[in-house]
């Protein structure tokens, strides 16, 4: 095991810590210290160092809970007094929870201590003696201790859940398939688009009388339409409160990773079938059905003429198909799979996968100009309120999206 810290500071620090520990109250539960109670901030002089926030909950771990009041006294963890309304705020401002806490605790009071490396959520996270991680895990009860400490659990969740939906080296996340995102205030939007079949795209000499080349820009025809997606929870408070929340971590994230699949097979319906504005993904056919060859992924990145592609996605079969392919099995292009767990192409390209999608086909497409997605303004992924009065019965995790297809001709879909 990896010392923390040298014992014979640890002999030291359990004598002082026994006197310190009755100061704990008088440190108003992290907050200003009463006179002659110095607030330490350099420990450039110590003989320990945490290097981690999994170090620092060890150490107050091994303390004891009074003890640990102490020690994060010491370190000068400022504890902020929350209530739901910074929810409300992030949304309105567009701010991350943790970008809210800086203002009221900024990183900058921290510099040249271990707690520096620690967003302000995380340090509120410590203020408020919640481990998130290891053998001194909290329970999902020590969340709603207090008033405050109630309030970290929604980002808590958001956060697991954002883990979740950003995992996955094979499997494609919507960061993969998104062109960009837009925040609208409406479930149905008619979105803009470049009229390709009355517009001349290519640049040329003109002489003096001469018209340059005209783009043309419409509206679409067809709305899209967001829909939410998601999943209902079915657990009482008093079901969960004794779960640890490492525990509970996972599940979230798990949750995260599927409603992210969810996301991303809808982005690529729209890629592959358009979002109702006859812009469907033109086809490739393969030179032989039910197979694919080299040859026809050479017809698939050379039927792009306004863009290039970017990335290869199919489901599991497909891409086992394609994995199969001699020249995939070259050292040099399986090196970053063999290696990293990184599919690759010859030509490039990334691949994907995407196991909702059906058999027989594989999507090459240019992800900066195929698809926008569009999400409901100040929505959140979890019922905040909700979560904070202890409602967890029949609590949604949920996104409210849409999908607009920005080229017609930004993918190709090969056929076999």
């Amino acid at each position: 095991m990896k010392r923390l810290f040298s014992l014979p500071f640890l002999g030291l620090m359990v004598m002082v810590l026994f006197g310190l520990s009755m100061l704990a109250g008088m440190v108003a539960v992290f907050g200003t210290p009463p006179d002659g109670f110095q607030v330490v901030k350099d420990f450039s002089n110590c003989k320990f160092s945490f290097g981690s926030l999994e170090g620092f909950y060890a150490f107050k771990g091994m303390l004891g809970n009074e003890a640990s009041l102490a020690i994060t006294g010491l370190i000068g963890v400022k504890k902020l007094s929350l209530d739901k309304g910074i929810y409300k705020q992030s949304q309105d401002e567009q701010k991350s929870i943790a970008q809210l806490l800086e203002k009221e605790d900024p990183t900058e009071n921290y510099k040249g201590t271990n707690l520096e490396k620690l967003d302000a959520y995380e340090r509120q996270l410590a203020a408020n003696d919640i481990v998130i991680k290891g053998k001194q895990a909290s329970l999902v009860g020590d969340f709603f201790k207090t008033d405050t400490s109630k309030i970290l659990f929604p980002e808590f969740i958001n956060r697991n859940l954002l883990i979740g939906m950003n995992r996955g080296k094979m499997e494609a996340v919507i960061g993969d398939v998104v062109s960009t995102t837009s925040q609208v205030d409406s479930n149905s939007v008619k979105g803009i688009a470049v009229d390709m079949a009355n517009s001349d795209v290519e640049y040329r000499r003109v002489n003096e009388n001469s018209n340059f080349p005209i783009v043309k820009f419409k509206t679409k025809e067809t709305a899209n339409n967001l829909q939410k997606i998601g999943v209902q929870i079915q657990a009482t408070y008093e079901a969960l409160r004794r779960v640890k929340v490492d525990l509970i971590a996972n599940t979230l994230q798990l949750i995260g990773f599927n409603l992210s699949r969810a996301m991303v097979y809808e982005a690529l319906d729209t890629l592959l079938n358009g979002d109702g504005n006859s812009n469907p993904a033109p086809t490739v056919a393969a030179t032989t059905g039910g197979t694919i060859t080299f040859t026809d992924l050479l017809n698939l990145e050379f039927a792009f003429s306004n863009f290039e592609s970017e990335i290869l996605i199919g489901n599991k079969t497909t891409m086992k198909k394609v994995l199969a392919l001699a020249e995939f099995r070259d050292p040099l292009i399986a090196a970053e799979f063999y290696t990293k767990g990184v599919f690759t192409t010859p030509f490039g390209n990334i691949l994907k996968m995407n196991n909702k999608l059906p058999d027989g086909k594989l999507i090459a497409f240019n992800v900066k100009a195929g698809i926008e997605m569009l999400e409901e303004k100040g929505a959140s992924l979890v019922e905040t309120d909700k979560v904070i009065d202890q409602q967890f019965e029949k609590t949604v995790i949920s996104k409210v999206c849409g999908f607009s297809k920005i080229f017609p001709d930004s993918a190709y879909v090969l056929t076999f």
